[in-house]
This record gives C-alpha cells, sequence and structure tokens, in this order.
C-alpha cells in the first residue's frame, strides 16, 4: 500500500510538472523540447515556424500531463476502464504524431 502511494504521488506529480510546461508552451513561452527544434542547427531553428512547434509541443505534453493523471487515479483506484482510457490517448498521440510528421515532410 505505501509503494501505491509513492507511485501515484510520483505520477501526479508528474502530471503537475507537465500541464505547467503544457500551459507554458500554449502561452508561446519557455524551452521547445520537440526532437526537431533540439537537433537543429542555429541556422535552422530561426527559420522555424516557432508558432507550430509551441503548438506540437503543448499537444504531445498535455496529452502526457493527462495520461499521468489518468494513471494516478487508476493508482488509486485500479480501475482498469482508467488505464484502458489513458493507452487509448497514447495511441491517439502517436497517430497525430505520425500524421504531423507526415504533414511536414510534404511541406518541405
Amino acid at each position: 500500500m505505501l509503494i501505491q502511494s509513492i507511485v501515484g504521488v510520483i505520477c501526479g506529480g508528474l502530471a503537475l510538472l507537465l500541464l505547467i510546461y503544457c500551459i507554458l508552451m500554449l502561452c508561446e513561452k519557455g524551452p521547445i523540447f520537440t526532437n526537431r527544434f533540439i537537433w537543429s542547427s542555429e541556422a535552422e531553428k530561426k527559420t522555424f515556424d516557432k508558432k507550430a512547434e509551441y503548438r506540437l509541443a503543448s499537444i504531445v505534453y498535455g496529452t502526457l500531463a493527462l495520461f499521468f493523471a489518468l494513471e494516478t487515479i487508476y493508482v488509486f483506484t485500479l480501475d482498469m476502464r482508467i488505464l484502458i482510457v489513458g493507452f487509448s490517448l497514447i495511441g491517439l498521440l502517436f497517430i497525430y504524431l505520425i500524421i504531423n510528421a507526415v504533414k511536414s515532410q510534404r511541406k518541405r
């Protein structure tokens, strides 16, 4: 029971941190933690559409925040339906990211 509580608190803390970062991304403030932005050179970063990068980061980190919030609820209630919803959310995020990557490759 103690380990379950510790895992629940950790998941809740992660959800809160990711939510704060998501809100920063929605306000277009702070560093952008996307692979495309991190691994680009300084010259490429100047040509990026930062609004699109902020939007992508807010969607990804917002979804992860929601997933960890659902995970926190699951840890304390042990309701499998919540776990299924959480993993479905992650699946939808992967589909969105694949579609976004294909669209960005077509623009180049």
